[in-house]
C-alpha cells in the first residue's frame, strides 16, 4: 500500500498532487498541507502561526520538488519565472547544475538548467521547417537530374550498415517517391504554362502565324462564300526576289481556277472577330489539314494566293481599289464602278509588284497571272501577262480607272 510522503503513513486512499507529483494521504493531500513546493514561493512560518496559532507539526525541511528537465545541449532557452509568463531568455553558462536547500530561510533555491515546455513548441516548428526545406532542396534535385540524384543516393545508402535487401528496397521506395513528385510538379507547371499561353496569345495568333482581317472605311472585306476574308500571316516570312516570285506564281495554280461571278449580300454583322471567323478552320489550313474554298471572284482569288504566299514563306499584301468605267466585257453584270483585288509583293530587287491572278475563262489561255506595271490612283488598269502564250495577247483591255487604293500587309483584328 502506498505511503504518504509526509507522516509516512499508509495512505487507504491516496491522493496525488498536481503541482509536484507526490503521493500524500487524506490529511496532507491539500498543497498547503504538505508545503507543496510546487506553489508560488510563500513564508510557511508565518502562515504555520496564522493557521494552528503556533509551529506546525510539520517537518521543518519540504520535500524537493520533482522538477522538469530537458537536455540542455538541445534547448539553450527556458522560461524565466521573474519574468512575465511565457517570456523566454537565455541563461548563460555560468549557472548553477543544482538544487539547493536553505537552512537559514527554510527554501530549496532552483538550478538554473530546469527547462519548461513552454520554449518547445519554437524549436520543433523550426526543425519542421528544416525537414521541409531539405525536402524541397532534394525534390529539385531530382526533377533537374533523376539519374544523377539517384546514383549520389544510392553511394550513400551504400555505405550505410544495412543489408542489401533493405538497401534494394530503400532504393526502390526513393525512386518511386521521387518519381511521383517528378510527375506531379509536371503537371502542374504543364497546366500553369497551358494557362499562361491562353492569357497571354491573342486568339489570332498561333504559333508563327496570326490572322487578319481586310478592314476599310467601307467595313471588312467579304468573298463570295459570305465569309470575312482571312489573311495568314507567317511572323517568319521574308521579301522575296523578283526572279523567286516568278518561280513561286509559275509553279502556283491559283490563277488556273475558272472566274466565277457570284454577288453576295451579306448584311451586317456584330461581335468580335473571333466570333465571326472559324479560327480552328483557319488553323487546319496552316497545318494542311484543310484546303481553302475554291476561289470565284476576285477577292477569293486574292485571299488564295496571299495565303498560299505567306505560307510558301514569302512577304506579301492585300489589295483593294476602286475601280470607274467598267465595260463588263463578258457581260457578267459588275457595274461600272466595281471594285477588285490583287496581291502585292515588296521584291528586294524591283521594289513593289501588284499581282493579279484572277482566273479568266476555261478556253482563255493556260495561265492567268498578271502583273500591273502601272498602279496609281488616276490611271488606267491595264494587265500583262507574266507568263504570255502564244497565239494570245500579252496585253488585257483596260478595266477602267483606278480612284482608290487600299494596302493590307497584315491585316486587323478587332
Amino acid at each position: 500500500m502506498p505511503q504518504c510522503q509526509l507522516c509516512k503513513k499508509e495512505a487507504f486512499m491516496p491522493f496525488k498532487c498536481s503541482y509536484c507529483g507526490q503521493t500524500f494521504c487524506t490529511e496532507h493531500h491539500l498543497p498547503e498541507k504538505h508545503r507543496c513546493p510546487g506553489l508560488p514561493e510563500r513564508d510557511w512560518k508565518a502562515y504555520d502561526i496564522q493557521k494552528h496559532g503556533k509551529k506546525s507539526p510539520i517537518q521543518k525541511k519540504p520535500l524537493q520538488p520533482t522538477t522538469i528537465r530537458y537536455n540542455t545541449d538541445i534547448f539553450d532557452s527556458q522560461v524565466d519565472t521573474s519574468t512575465p509568463k511565457g517570456k523566454i531568455r537565455n541563461r548563460t553558462s555560468k549557472s548553477k547544475n543544482k538544487d539547493s536547500y536553505d537552512e537559514k530561510s527554510g527554501e530549496w533555491k532552483y538550478s538554473d538548467q530546469r527547462r519548461y515546455a513552454a520554449s518547445t513548441p519554437r524549436k520543433t516548428r523550426g526543425w519542421l521547417i528544416a525537414v521541409l526545406v531539405i525536402c524541397g532542396l532534394l525534390g529539385i534535385f531530382y526533377v533537374s537530374d533523376p539519374e544523377s540524384f539517384t546514383h549520389n543516393i544510392s553511394i550513400i545508402i551504400q555505405k550505410m550498415p544495412i543489408s542489401t535487401l533493405d538497401f534494394e528496397n530503400i532504393i526502390d521506395s526513393v525512386k518511386t517517391s521521387f518519381e511521383n513528385i517528378t510527375k506531379s510538379i509536371s503537371d502542374i507547371l504543364q497546366n500553369v504554362t497551358i494557362n499562361i499561353d491562353s492569357v497571354l496569345e491573342p486568339p489570332n495568333v498561333y504559333g508563327n502565324y496570326s490572322f487578319g482581317l481586310v478592314k476599310s472605311d467601307e467595313g471588312v472585306t467579304v468573298n463570295s462564300f459570305g465569309e470575312y476574308v482571312v489573311l495568314i500571316n507567317n511572323a517568319n516570312a521574308k521579301n522575296p526576289t523578283f526572279k523567286q516570285l516568278k518561280n513561286f506564281l509559275e509553279k502556283d495554280k491559283t490563277d488556273s481556277y475558272t472566274y466565277d461571278y457570284v454577288h453576295t449580300d451579306v448584311g451586317e454583322r456584330y461581335g468580335t472577330a473571333e466570333s465571326n471567323v472559324n479560327l480552328t478552320r483557319m488553323k487546319n489550313i496552316v497545318d494542311g489539314i484543310e484546303k481553302m474554298n475554291r476561289p470565284r471572284i476576285c477577292s477569293d482569288f486574292a485571299e488564295m494566293l496571299h495565303n498560299k504566299a505567306e505560307l510558301s514563306g514569302f512577304k506579301c499584301g492585300y489589295v483593294i481599289l476602286d475601280l470607274e468605267g467598267y465595260t463588263d466585257p463578258y457581260n457578267y453584270g459588275i457595274p461600272s464602278d466595281a471594285g477588285h483585288a490583287l496581291v502585292v509583293f515588296n521584291t528586294t530587287n524591283k521594289g513593289l509588284v501588284y499581282i493579279d491572278c484572277t482566273g479568266g475563262e476555261s478556253n482563255g489561255p493556260k495561265n492567268h497571272d498578271k502583273i500591273i506595271r502601272n498602279f496609281e490612283i488616276g490611271s488606267q488598269y491595264i494587265a500583262e501577262s507574266l507568263f504570255p502564250e502564244s497565239g494570245w495577247e500579252s496585253t488585257y483591255d483596260s478595266m477602267g480607272k483606278i480612284t482608290s487604293i487600299d494596302e493590307f500587309w497584315d491585316g486587323s483584328w478587332n
